[in-house]
């Protein structure tokens, strides 16, 4: 089975949307009872590939792929401490050289596109090694593992876009559905149109299971910021009042 390629790269949407509300229930499930410390080795797992071992990402990882898996972010870490300490320090420079010429009130266009000429192939470079990670990582899937893993950012993107809706244990377990449905109906992610259909597809069956509350509440727009100086009845001006407990 091919997975969509478009939605393995979406890791800022995925972290933004999952991370700290995962982080959170990790944390309180691994808080050791009793008041005792927890004696477990620290994972070289971050980001986005810590969230994949986690029960919620629903891939079963085995032992084995699991070890895999920490091999490969320990290589790379390792590439990365390696580049860091031959190129790092050249890197930085480079970069700050760049970012003055390019405050300069009289900018020399000249030497902009040279020190950007040096600082792209380091940049590259060091891309590529996290490239090689997730390409790594990604190896040691199975198909079945690699559609869970689309289904499931694409459900944490559902969730960060709806978070105003507040969905419901039931709701989010229909939405879950519907994104394993619509990855599938999505196949490989090449034909823009058949992802457009199955995107808008999924959208009108979220829309579907919401009350008409929720709705409201999607519909709502943010508050305006008050302007600069203007109070409210008992709070000071530059004092921020805490939001009201429901």
């Amino acid at each position: 089975m091919k997975t969509c390629a478009w939605l393995l790269c979406g890791l800022a949407v995925l972290l933004l949307a999952v991370g700290p509300a995962w982080t959170q229930e990790k944390a309180a499930t691994d808080k050791p009872k009793g008041g005792a410390k927890a004696d477990k080795p620290k994972s070289a797992l971050k980001g986005e590939y810590l969230i994949m071992t986690s029960d919620a990402a629903g891939l079963k990882l085995t032992d084995e792929q699991k070890k895999k898996m920490e091999d490969a972010a320990k290589a790379y870490q390792d590439a990365l401490d390696a580049w860091t300490k031959e190129k790092g320090k050249k890197l930085e420079e480079l970069q700050k050289a760049l970012s003055e010429l390019r405050k300069a009130e009289k900018k020399d266009e000249e030497k902009i596109k040279a020190a950007n000429a040096e600082v792209k192939p380091l940049v590259e470079e060091r891309d590529k090694l996290r490239e090689k990670l997730q390409a790594d990582i990604m190896a040691i899937l199975t198909d079945e593992q690699k559609a869970a893993w689309t289904a499931f950012k694409l459900y944490t993107t559902q969730c960060n876009k709806y978070r105003k809706a507040e969905f419901t244990d039931e709701q989010k377990a229909k939405v879950k559905d519907l994104c394993v449905t619509t990855v599938k109906e999505m196949g490989d992610g090449k034909d823009k149109k058949v992802v457009n259909e199955a995107q808008k597809k999924l959208d009108a069956a979220i829309q579907a299971l919401l009350t008409a509350e929720q709705k409201a509440k999607m519909e709502k727009k943010a508050d305006t910021p008050p302007k600069a100086g203007a109070t409210k009845e008992g709070t000071k001006t530059g004092e921020t009042k805490a939001p009201e407990s429901k």
